[in-house]
């Protein structure tokens, strides 16, 4: 595989994969899930887990307080009231449009595989996680993809914000755990762009 070599006046001229343009080409509920534990680490999931079960719980089981939730779910009062702060914000819809699709057993692969559009999914991942959250996320998708194009630790951090730590740890998701969410979700990303070998500049 070719090795591409980056430059910063470049970077954003590269069609690198969007966190929701490649969870909105995903079909199975299962390469979701493979994607989401190469992404997050487990308490990162855990906590994206839980705030879709105390939404799901608001919408699904008005009747329930606060109290009962944090009982079901082992979530804070705070956390609770944040989530549904989110729910109940007029000017938001990634909750609105998809919890209706959902029951109170639905795992998060399967109410993002619900998104079905970039546009929906990005919605909906706003809805779900902080600011700082989509950014990470974001920000390892892209790294991801980059190593697996062939660009070496070198020329990301060159390019990208990330640590060392995080580059050893998208590397070995990417090569050597047994997910494979990455490399199914990027096939899948590539097989769109009709591109299965090397980034491709817009010209």
């Amino acid at each position: 595989m070719r090795t591409m070599e980056l430059q910063k006046e470049n970077f954003n001229k590269f069609e690198t994969p969007t966190l929701y343009k490649v969870i909105s080409l995903l079909h199975k509920s299962s390469n979701v899930l493979a994607l989401l534990r190469d992404l997050c680490t487990p308490p990162e999931l855990k906590v994206l887990r839980e705030r879709l079960l105390i939404a799901l719980y608001l919408q699904h089981k008005p009747n329930f307080s606060y109290k009962t939730i944090k009982n079901l779910t082992g979530s804070s009062i705070t956390t609770i009231m944040k989530v549904n702060k989110v729910l109940r914000d007029k000017n938001r819809y990634g909750y609105k449009i998809i919890l209706p699709q959902c029951d109170i057993y639905t795992s998060l692969e399967e109410a993002l595989l619900k998104t079905k559009t970039a546009e929906r999914c990005k919605n909906f991942i706003s809805d779900i996680c902080t600011t700082h959250e989509i950014n990470i996320l974001e920000s390892r998708i892209v790294v991801a993809y980059l190593l697996a194009k062939g660009s070496s630790n070198k020329e990301i951090i060159n390019l990208i914000s990330v640590s060392t730590a995080t580059l050893t740890r998208i590397r070995r998701f990417l090569n050597y755990e047994n997910n494979k969410g990455y490399k199914v979700a990027f096939h899948f990303f590539d097989e769109y762009n009709n591109d299965t070998t090397i980034l491709k500049f817009q010209i």
